[in-house]
């Protein structure tokens, strides 16, 4: 059996491609991108699938049925032969072909799904594969290569009877990937143990360590403007609002972002509460996390340790690797080795925000006027959730001229310190040679 494993990408309205290479112009549109319809056992299902041409080039208009089995989040397996809970197994085609499409054309093909009277209780699924290859392309090993991307139409069919609704939870827990890049996201496994689809939803409540629950905890959010202004506020976060559905067989993370959150720091305890199918079955599990901030000045680095005039520049990053906004004031100050401060900048509350995750550079840094001569500390001092950060970093500014400067000065103050320890040694020797005449003139 042939198989074909596809990344299942997001499906719009009329569907996208799942493929599509670096600087290809997209030609395969078609749809519908998704049919989940329900039927008794005997029904007749006449349904259509459509292919559009949507470069400006003539293209084949090719449509292909594949039974698929999702091997795990967002993959799919396709086989060309039918699969048990595949409707390829009862599907007709109506004068299916292959045609020539000149640029903006359709085409649409017709199809016949008969459900047999014995057909057991449950979901079938299958897949249409549409591609618009070149008009003169040809077959390799039985298929076309896929140039203009490849377009998903999926076709859902429940059978009615007693069929069994059974959602099993394999874990609820953190996101840590998107926990430690400042962002609280709640990951919900599922796995669809029945043969019926499913669509599961529920809600998250969050409780501190009191065993209080956090109140206004889910924002309603509204963009006005390209900005995100929250109107109002719930108690819980819901689980699947859009009522994504899980197919028999599979494994689904629903993805739960606790954004805007309305919470102080310390511990808190999430508790999960989903229901699914008829009879409103329920799941339940809980896990617990920490709302913290921790912000660091990652570096400060003057751009040239050794500089010949001013300016000065340097670099600054600071860094919120907790999952709390931070908000931080600061400045940054250059001083000579005696303490003396030659400058100062006053940072603003908007240059030292910190989204939880995010880090931030302090860049251009200028040290530009004044006299400059010798080494010196450039110096930034952070204040945040109450503790002042420190980070310093040392530089000279001295050209070739004033080397040789100091230079000479050196080499006149050594001089003049030799000459004067020689005119002192000649006027001592001298002073005691006169008392030393004098000695012996007594005698």
């Amino acid at each position: 059996m042939k198989k074909f494993v596809f990344l299942l990408l997001l499906i719009t309205l009329v569907g996208i491609p799942l493929f599509v290479q670096a600087g290809e112009v997209q030609a395969a549109r078609g749809g519908p991108a998704k049919i989940n319809i329900t039927l008794a056992p005997g029904s007749v299902y006449n349904g259509s699938v459509f292919v559009e041409n949507a470069s400006e080039s003539p293209v084949l208009g090719v449509i292909e049925q594949r039974d698929f089995n999702i091997v795990s989040a967002g993959v799919f397996e396709y086989s060309e032969e039918p699969l048990l809970r595949g409707l390829l197994q009862w599907t007709e085609f109506e004068d299916y072909k292959e045609p020539v499409l000149n640029p903006g054309e359709k085409y649409t093909l017709n199809y016949t799904i008969k459900i047999p009277e014995s057909a057991d209780p449950g979901t079938y699924s299958t897949g249409f594969l549409i591609t618009t290859p070149p008009a003169d392309a040809e077959k390799v090993n039985g298929s076309y290569a896929v140039v203009g991307g490849r377009v998903l139409s999926q076709l859902y069919i429940t059978v009615e009877g007693d069929y069994v609704e059974d959602l099993e939870l394999k874990s609820f827990s953190i996101n840590n990937n998107k926990f430690l890049n400042g962002n609280i996201a709640f990951d919900v496994a599922v796995e669809n143990k029945g043969d019926v689809m499913l669509q599961p939803s529920g809600e998250i409540t969050i409780y501190n360590s009191e065993g209080e629950q956090v109140k206004g905890a889910y924002a309603i959010v509204k963009t006005f403007e390209d900005e995100e202004v929250v109107t109002d506020r719930e108690n819980a976060i819901p689980v699947n609002p859009n009522s994504a559905s899980i197919t028999p067989g599979a494994v689904k993370v629903y993805q739960v972002e606790w954004t805007h959150r309305k919470a102080d720091l310390g511990d808190y305890t999430a508790k999960l509460e989903m229901s699914y199918g008829q009879e409103k079955q329920t799941l339940e599990a809980d896990t617990t996390f920490e709302l913290e901030k921790n912000f660091s000045i990652s570096t400060l680095e003057a751009e040239s340790s050794y500089n010949s005039s001013l300016p000065v520049t340097f670099n600054a990053s600071l860094k919120n690797i907790g999952n709390l906004p931070v908000q931080a004031k600061g400045n940054f100050s250059i001083s000579n080795i005696f303490g003396s401060q030659k400058m100062e900048i006053e940072f603003t509350d908007e240059e030292l925000a910190l989204e939880g995750g995010e880090e931030k550079s302090i860049n251009n840094l200028l040290w530009a006027d004044g006299f400059a001569l010798g080494y010196y500390n450039a110096t930034l001092s952070i204040t945040a959730n109450g503790d002042l950060l420190t980070s310093s970093v040392g530089f000279w500014v001295i050209s070739w001229w004033q080397i040789v400067i100091l230079i000479a000065l050196v080499v006149i103050v050594i001089f003049g310190i030799f000459k004067g320890v020689n005119k002192y040694s000649k006027m001592k020797k001298k002073l005691e040679s006169i008392d030393k005449n004098k000695e012996q003139n007594k005698n």
